[in-house]
């Protein structure tokens, strides 16, 4: 399994089991802890916004 895969499943599963109520309240800490380490990693395969600059063609540049 690569490894995106792998965190987007985590993150899912702990999602899904939070909104299940699977853990006390003592347990919370931990899981914040772990689901925020899964969403730092991820952000490593995100790919770079780019600001992409327009600039005009030509034939914009003739009409304006």
């Amino acid at each position: 399994m690569e490894k995106k895969q792998f965190l987007l499943g985590m993150l899912q599963l702990i999602d899904v089991a939070a909104k299940r109520g699977t853990w006390e309240g003592n347990d919370l800490e931990f899981v914040a802890i772990l689901r925020k380490e899964v969403v730092e990693q991820l952000k490593e395969f995100a790919e770079p916004e780019e600001s992409v600059e327009t600039t005009p063609t030509e034939e914009e540049s003739d009409n304006g």
